[in-house]
C-alpha cells in the first residue's frame, strides 16, 4: 500500500494491528476514520500485485459504503450528547430528560432509512426509552422544570406540564413544615420555657383582627402559586448559562 499510495504514509502491519485498530475502536468516530482509509485500501486491492497472489478478497461494495456513511450520521447525536456532557462545567440532573428526548427523536424511523439503519434505530430507541422510567422519572421531570433553561418543557403535553408544576408546588408547600419539624426537634433538647399567660387583649381580639394559622397557610400557598406563574412566564436563559448561578442571583 505504501508503494501504491505513498501519500497516505501507511505504517507497518504490526503498528497498524497493535496501535491503529485498537485506537479506532476506542474513539466514537472510528467508522469515519475507516472510511477515510477506503481510497488507499481500494487502490491496494485493485493492484496487480495483490490480485495476482490473492484468491479470495472481500471488498466493500457501494451498499456497504453507503451503510457506513449512514451509520456515521445515525451515531452523530450520541456523540454530540456525550461531548456536551463532558464539556459541561456544571452538569446537572436536569439535563437528562432533554438529552434523552433528543436521542429518541433522532432515532425515529424515516422512509429513506435502509434496513441496517432501521434496525439500529429500533435497537437504540428501545434501549434509551426504557431508561429512567417509573417513579424516578417524576424526579427528573421536576428537576428539568426547575432549570431556567427548560421551564417550558416543550416535549410534554399541557396536562403533563401541569402535573409537573403541581408536584413542585406541593413540595414547596411542605418546605416550611419540614423547617418547623427540625426546629421542634432542636428545641425539644433545650429547657422548655413555661408558656406565658395570655393577656386580656389577646383573649379579646385574637382570631378576629389577627390571621389564624389556616389563613397564613393559605397566603403561603398563594405566594407559591404566584411565584410559579411568574417563573413560567419568564424567558428561558441561554443554554450556556449556569442554572445554579441564576437561582443564586
Amino acid at each position: 500500500m505504501n508503494t501504491l499510495e505513498p501519500r497516505y504514509h501507511i505504517p507497518s502491519r504490526q503498528h497498524f494491528s497493535q496501535v491503529v485498530v485498537p485506537k479506532l475502536y476506542q474513539e466514537p468516530g472510528h467508522v469515519g476514520k475507516i472510511l477515510d482509509l477506503q481510497p488507499a485500501v481500494a487502490a491496494a486491492l485493485l493492484s496487480p500485485e495483490v490480485r495476482r497472489n490473492a484468491r479470495e478478497i472481500d471488498t466493500l461494495d457501494n451498499l456497504d459504503i453507503r451503510d457506513a456513511e449512514d451509520i456515521m450520521k445515525l451515531l452523530k447525536p450520541l456523540k454530540t450528547v456525550t461531548t456536551a456532557l463532558s464539556d459541561e462545567q456544571n452538569p446537572t440532573v436536569s439535563l437528562i430528560v432533554p438529552l434523552k428526548h433528543t436521542i429518541e427523536q433522532s432515532m425515529l424511523p424515516v422512509e429513506e432509512d435502509s434496513t441496517t439503519v432501521s434496525m439500529m434505530k429500533k435497537a437504540i430507541f428501545n434501549n434509551v426509552s426504557d431508561r429512567y422510567t417509573g417513579p424516578g422519572n417524576n424526579h427528573l421531570l421536576d428537576c428539568t422544570a426547575l432549570d431556567p433553561r427548560f421551564p417550558s418543557l416543550p416535549h410534554l403535553s399541557k396536562d403533563q406540564r401541569q402535573d409537573v408544576f403541581q408536584r413542585v408546588k406541593e413540595k414547596a408547600v411542605q418546605m416550611p413544615n419540614q423547617v418547623l419539624i427540625l426546629l421542634s426537634i432542636t428545641n425539644s433538647s433545650t429547657k422548655i420555657q413555661p408558656r406565658l399567660k395570655k393577656t386580656t387583649l389577646e383573649d379579646l381580639l385574637e382570631g378576629t383582627f389577627t390571621e389564624s394559622v389556616g389563613a397564613a397557610q393559605t397566603n403561603h400557598v398563594c405566594e407559591i402559586e404566584a411565584e410559579i406563574v411568574r417563573y413560567r412566564s419568564e424567558l428561558s436563559i441561554s443554554l450556556t448559562s449556569c442554572p445554579l448561578k441564576w437561582w443564586k442571583e
